[in-house]
């Protein structure tokens, strides 16, 4: 069953099973939040990559307790393609968002001119 996020669908699958739901949900908030600056243009890739694999790394083990084999590189990949997913649909948001400021701030600059 598709959750409309692709990091979010990633999580289910991966950690179905596990036991760690409180886990999952933090794990969710700071996949998000990347996909987030991915989007923005403020992180690459390449520098998110330790990252991820610190997050894949605590995949395995919540995956490993529960007597599931885990592959970190295979992970890892999963992640960056769902974040790369994530950051697709963000974009949009970002570029609403700027055209947004750009609105408020011309409306802010044309109150400000006249007034004097």
């Amino acid at each position: 069953m598709s959750t409309g996020s692709p990091i979010l669908d990633l999580l289910n699958d991966l950690l179905k099973g596990c036991g760690v739901e409180d886990r999952k949900i933090e794990l969710f908030g700071i996949l998000r939040d990347i996909a987030r600056e991915m989007a923005e243009g403020n992180v690459t890739e390449e520098e998110i990559m330790k990252d991820l694999r610190d997050l894949a790394g605590a995949i395995a083990v919540f995956r490993q307790r529960a007597g599931l084999s885990t592959n970190i590189d295979k992970v890892v990949e999963l992640l960056l393609n769902a974040l790369r997913q994530e950051r697709a649909a963000m974009s949009l948001e970002a570029v609403r968002r700027r055209i947004t400021a750009r609105r408020r701030a011309r409306r802010e600059e044309g109150r400000r001119v006249g007034l004097f």
